[in-house]
């Protein structure tokens, strides 16, 4: 296991520099059957179609798909400035499947203008970034759930694994199956996501570090904007359109 499994968030790498690709495909997303990445899409581009945000944010920015063995700590990322999407060629394929469910969904936020930026201040750059990984991976639990009720239990297996998210898969399940009210159980990931320390520290610095190595590299003065007033009505809508309720906890 990695130190850090990190499915990265929507603003690129946080701990490594940019990969060198092995395996990439861009639309229409033609690859050879044979090999992992072509594996990967035929079986995760079905997938996304059934989730109208998701497919929605995939024909509009039309990301590349790539399969690496230099994605650093991270398992995957979606990268804006190169519009790359990598994912972890050491993974199985159906963790490989999850992660892409989960940077799809940093795509998505990407093209609704929800991710940080560099306006915010520091402290508001971590608080958005918590959010928009708490929301990816509520999205990825309700998608993975969903293909295991479908009968392929592979990607929440792989996600039950990774002790990073034992938590929320767990609560998740037993939400889910004590009521199957779908938004109770994703309200109950997204606030759970919070309460694990050492993921928000490990966000936290990640998320930091970045920010001001961008603003030294860049040469940019601090600035001090604050999220806005409907950030979390913005962020936490399921892929079909439904809002589901979410804020942050308070945190020291």
């Amino acid at each position: 296991m990695r130190v850090w499994p990190a499915l990265a968030l929507c603003v690129g790498l946080l701990t490594a520099p940019i990969a060198q690709a092995q395996d990439c495909a861009a639309p229409p997303y033609d690859a050879d059957s044979g090999t992992a990445l072509g594996a990967l899409l035929s079986q995760g581009l079905p997938v996304i179609a059934q989730y109208p945000s998701l497919q929605q944010a995939l024909q509009a920015e039309r990301p590349t798909i790539c399969l690496s063995d230099q994605t650093g700590t991270a398992m995957g990322y979606f990268e804006p400035a190169t519009n790359r999407v990598m994912i972890d060629a050491a993974l199985n394929a159906d963790l490989q499947l999850a992660i892409l469910v989960h940077e799809m969904r940093h795509v998505e936020q990407f093209r609704r203008g929800i991710c940080p930026h560099d306006a915010l201040a520091m402290h508001e750059y971590a608080r958005a970034t918590f959010a928009v990984e708490a929301d990816a991976m509520t999205i990825t639990l309700i998608v993975a759930w969903a293909l295991r009720e479908g009968g392929d239990p592979g990607p929440w297996t792989a996600l039950q694994d990774l002790p990073r998210y034992v938590d929320m898969t767990r609560a998740f399940a037993e939400s889910m199956e004590a009521d199957g009210n779908l938004f109770s159980a994703g309200e109950l990931a997204f606030a759970l996501w919070y309460e694990d320390e050492s993921r928000r520290h490990d966000y936290y610095i990640a998320s930091c570090g970045a920010y001001l190595d961008r603003l030294d590299d860049t040469h940019a003065l601090p600035r001090y904007d604050t999220l806005r007033e409907d950030f979390f009505e913005q962020l936490c809508i399921l892929p079909d359109g439904t809002p589901f309720s979410c804020r942050d906890p308070d945190l020291p």
